[in-house]
């Protein structure tokens, strides 16, 4: 009770230095699902190794907020559906995206119990977590109360749990399998390329001349010349076209002799860097690329004013959906870009994509109901309707089968309920479950529909070493401060606006890689030989 309590205070504190002691929404941890006379109950290990049942606290699921998922109307009814049908009483405790390192570290330091943490807003890495002695092994409890889960995910020595287990074969964390990985494709306007008479861009030269006309043309019609021919979503100008300049996707790179490199070691990032500066100096790329938020970009979409840009795939469809909607004869519309042909020596004619699988979901050391938690899991993925209960809602309100056979379904709600939410751990396969039927009536749905078929026929790229958790404890680097990120981020940002040229650039590599890049480049490629090695 005691380190519940710290905890609570703690939290309190921090959320209202970093939120003002704002209102709801505002960046304080919230809870979905606090009703305490549910009347379920959960299990427990006995110290004979049985699983009792008893009256106890809920299991408890700490995950991200994002887009306000977590206050959809019908989130509470869906919550008691799942804990009538399985039996167990289970708890979200929600942590702002915006927050997520500062609240969830207050929690490990002060050993609050929970016992599962989705780790979606940390790339998947669990090792950070894991050197801090804040997790467990989840082995045994998988193989003793996650059969459907091996069933789903195969056996441990499927590729699926790769980037889930150290180099000994502990697993800590379950993989999640998103509906679409290959997100990192730009996103251009089909209606504004109509309008000016163009093709679609398949160089870089052809997409210039496209940023070019959509700054000198007033395609939104308003009488001002507010276009704005390229914006990148949530800081994604760099790594949308590593790719295509440097041949890589990610932070570090593999060179030829083996050695795990730091992305500005390659000899194209100067070249990368320059072209945006190009972008920038003519008006092409919005100045504020660095400080805007997501938030800020789908009004501007709405606003009518972007021509082109990049961060996920199908980012600009919601606002799109609801312009369209507002106004039946907007054509606002877009796809996607496709590779582009022209690509450097060294670099590749790619977009980037996340991998198919990758570590999603820890279990805490603080845990109270290990095998609980996993059997909760395990459920979900017992039957098609579990699934369907946990990933889409209540059959009949929030959406219908569409065959006999239940193969397909349809939504009927999409505005009080958020696909997967109460997904334990993100699963989508449509070889096992359930397909959506396409409303061919929805723009949203048939738009995003036709990009992933576009994007299935493009080149993507995966980071190399997604798998691998790189950890600094006990190595040369266990003490460096990121200073090099840090060196290298505010000299990519000069190159852009014109402050740093080559010279510049050049002395901003050199400090970096003298100030820890070299340690931290020793230790990776050690631990990456280690791990790959047989």
């Amino acid at each position: 009770m005691k380190k519940k309590l710290l905890a609570l205070l703690l939290a309190l504190t921090v959320t209202c230095a970093l939120a003002a002691c704002g209102e709801k929404g505002s960046g304080a941890e919230t809870t979905a699902g606090t009703d305490g006379n549910a009347g379920t109950v959960k299990t427990q290990q006995s110290t004979e190794g049985e699983v009792k049942t008893a009256d106890e606290d809920p299991v408890i699921f700490v995950t991200r907020g994002y887009n306000n998922v977590e206050n959809k109307a019908d989130n509470e009814e869906i919550r008691q559906a799942i804990i009538e049908a399985s039996g167990i009483n289970f708890e979200y405790v929600i942590v702002p995206s915006e927050n997520w390192d500062d609240l969830v570290n207050i929690k490990i330091a002060a050993s609050e119990e929970f016992d599962m943490l989705n780790i979606i807003n940390d790339n998947g890495d669990w090792s950070k977590y894991s050197k801090r002695n804040a997790l467990v092994p989840m082995n045994d409890l998988i193989e003793q109360y996650g059969q459907n889960i091996l069933k789903v995910m195969g056996d441990f020595d499927s590729p699926v749990w790769k980037s889930c287990k150290d180099a000994s074969g502990n697993i800590y964390a379950l993989p999640r399998q998103e509906s679409w990985t290959k997100g990192g494709v730009p996103f251009i306007r089909a209606d504004w390329l109509e309008a000016l008479g163009m093709e679609t861009p398949a160089t870089i030269t052809e997409l210039e001349a496209y940023f070019e006309a959509v700054k000198n043309t007033d395609l939104n019609g308003n009488g001002e010349n507010d276009e704005i021919p390229y914006i990148p979503y949530a800081s994604s100008l760099l790594s949308t076209f590593r790719p295509y300049f440097l041949g890589f996707h990610g932070e570090r790179y593999l060179a030829d002799d083996g050695t795990v490199m730091p992305w500005y070691m390659d000899e194209n990032a100067y070249q990368m860097l320059e072209t945006f500066h190009r972008w920038y100096e003519k008006g092409w790329l919005y100045k504020e690329y660095l400080t805007i938020t997501t938030e800020q970009i789908q009004d501007l979409v709405m606003a009518d004013r972007i021509g082109c840009g990049a961060g996920w795939y199908n980012a600009p469809m919601a606002p799109t959906d609801t312009v369209r909607k507002s106004n039946p004869d907007s054509k606002m519309d877009w796809i996607s870009l496709p590779n582009l042909t022209d690509f450097p020596e060294g670099g590749m004619p790619a977009w980037t994509t996340n991998p198919i699988n990758v570590a999603a979901v820890v279990m805490s050391a603080t845990n109270q109901n290990p095998e609980t938690a996993v059997k909760l899991v395990d459920w979900m993925f017992a039957s098609t309707e579990n699934y369907m209960l946990c990933t889409y809602g209540i059959e009949g309100k929030h959406w219908e089968w569409t065959d006999d056979s239940h193969k397909t379904f349809r939504r009927l709600d999409t505005e009080n309920y958020n696909i997967g939410f109460y997904q334990f751990v993100e699963w989508f396969d449509t070889d096992i479950f359930p397909k959506e039927e396409i409303d061919q009536d929805n723009y949203r749905n048939n738009a995003i529909e036709k990009m992933q078929q576009a994007i299935n026929r493009m080149e993507v790229a995966e980071t190399f070493d997604y798998y691998i958790p790189y950890d600094f404890t006990g190595t040369e680097a266990e003490m460096l401060n990121n200073d090099a990120d840090t060196i290298i981020e505010e000299a990519a940002a000069k190159v852009v606006s014109g402050e740093f040229g080559q010279s510049e650039w050049e002395n901003a590599v050199k400090t970096a890689w003298d100030t820890d890049g070299t340690v931290r480049s020793k230790v990776w490629t050690e631990q990456y030989k280690a791990f790959t090695t047989e």
